[in-house]
């Protein structure tokens, strides 16, 4: 009952999770309660889940409040794997990302070839985010995707050697740049 109230009483941000810190929290969460149901000291499963709860709570509010800074310390910045058709072979590598998970996420928004893409993007929660070309708006900045800074470099350097937004990239410097962010 306690935290049926808890969750009611806060923000929807703790039924999903955002980050790997929410989703550990979670998992936590549900070996305290299994525990408790199972015998363990209603007092120590109580007192547990009052800390993992405050610390959900503390982190979140730090992660809003103080914005960046804090937030890198709970949550990995995005990653970006494949730039305008090419796929980012040292930024997978760094992270053990194979060509295989990237192909089963363009299949999964309906992509037939990596030169549709604008960029993908796996996000901090360890879900893919994919942008195709023809998305990519004409008369505005794509602010989100600029939001992330590896994909904001990628893009500043396109644009100061003047290549079109929907030209396909074969710079060999896209793979160090974005290195560089992750």
């Amino acid at each position: 009952m306690f935290l049926f109230i808890y969750f009611r009483i806060m923000s929807n941000r703790c039924s999903a999770p955002v980050t790997l810190f929410d989703t550990i929290v979670g998992v936590a969460l549900g070996s305290v309660l299994g525990a408790i149901v199972t015998g363990t000291s209603l007092t120590r499963g109580i007192l547990s889940l009052v800390v993992l709860l405050f610390f959900q709570f503390f982190t979140s509010l730090c992660s809003s409040n103080m914005g960046a800074t804090f937030e890198r310390i709970v949550a990995s910045p995005p990653l970006v794997i494949a730039f305008r058709g090419h796929q980012l072979d040292k930024v997978m590598r760094q992270h053990r990302i194979s060509k295989t998970d990237l192909n089963s996420a363009l299949r999964k928004y309906g992509i037939w070839n990596i030169k549709e893409v604008e960029c993908v993007i796996i996000e901090s929660t360890g879900l893919f985010s994919v942008y195709k070309k023809c998305d990519f708006p004409d008369d505005m900045e794509p602010e989100v995707l600029l939001d992330i800074k590896a994909y904001r470099k990628l893009h500043e350097n396109h644009q100061a050697n003047g290549k079109d937004k929907h030209e396909c990239s074969n710079d060999s410097r896209d793979d160090d740049i974005a290195g560089e962010c992750a």
